[in-house]
């Protein structure tokens, strides 16, 4: 449904996962900036265009200033920044570490740290409640597990068989995989695990024969920002904005 320099997509996994009507904004490729048509009154930020779904997400370039004011006139909120780093590989990165693959036997002990990591994420209140968030969360480390939304999960565990931490990966293309979620147990906190996880995607990645690894993180996460940026370039910084009924 083309509208004045944008679309609005429906976002149907999204939507029956939670159980709300989500959409993505995305602006036209031949388009700098919205249409000066969303001036008139028939594009307000109580227009009926909204009105088919109860959640409108959109993801823009910091850079994209003419789109991020149009967005706020119509009523989008900010969510939060997304920093997205890259990681150039060689072989002198190799670690005799390894790497563990998560097994179905792990999805339990995972879901339970997952479940709990990102209640800070854009899945929160008061756009989805705890409960969704948790689920979400867990249902997409399962599914790395399963190969379902990632391409797999990596993991560190203790000398008790405790998951310390867990990082899951996805293939891009040929010399390229971007990790989806990185997380540590409670427990283990404060221990180098993050490093540690982060240094056994390089080892797969490399096994791979990737050149690049990518990973993002919320503009809000310093322990990670400083992780990543100690190895990583920076290569893009966005942000999240939402149209709600509420």
């Amino acid at each position: 449904m083309a509208k004045c320099g944008f679309e609005l997509i429906s976002s149907q996994w999204e939507s029956e996962f939670f159980g709300q009507r989500i959409a993505k904004l995305q602006f036209l490729p031949a388009q700098t900036a919205l249409s000066s048509e969303l001036e008139k009154p028939e594009f307000n930020q109580e227009s009926a265009v909204w009105h088919d779904f109860d959640l409108v997400q959109c993801k823009l370039h910091a850079d994209q200033l003419p789109q991020i004011q149009q967005l706020q006139n119509l009523g989008f909120e900010f969510v939060e920044g997304e920093l997205d780093f890259c990681l150039s590989l060689n072989q002198s990165m190799q670690s005799e570490s390894g790497f563990s693959t998560a097994a179905i036997d792990d999805i339990d002990q995972l879901e339970t740290i997952f479940g709990s990591a990102f209640l800070s994420s854009r899945f929160r209140q008061p756009w989805f409640s705890a409960e969704q968030n948790s689920r979400f969360y867990r249902t997409w480390i399962r599914k790395a597990v399963l190969a379902q939304f990632d391409d797999l999960c990596l993991l560190l565990k203790n000398q008790h068989n405790e998951i310390q931490g867990a990082i899951s990966l996805r293939v891009i293309d040929s010399t390229q995989a971007r990790v989806g979620l990185l997380a540590v147990a409670e427990h283990a906190r404060g221990r180098g695990i993050a490093k540690q996880l982060l240094q056994s995607a390089v080892n797969w990645c490399l096994q791979q024969q990737k050149q690049q690894m990518w990973i993002a993180t919320q503009a809000n996460n310093r322990q990670a920002i400083n992780l990543y940026q100690k190895q990583a370039r920076l290569e893009q910084i966005s942000y999240w904005f939402y149209h709600s009924k509420q």
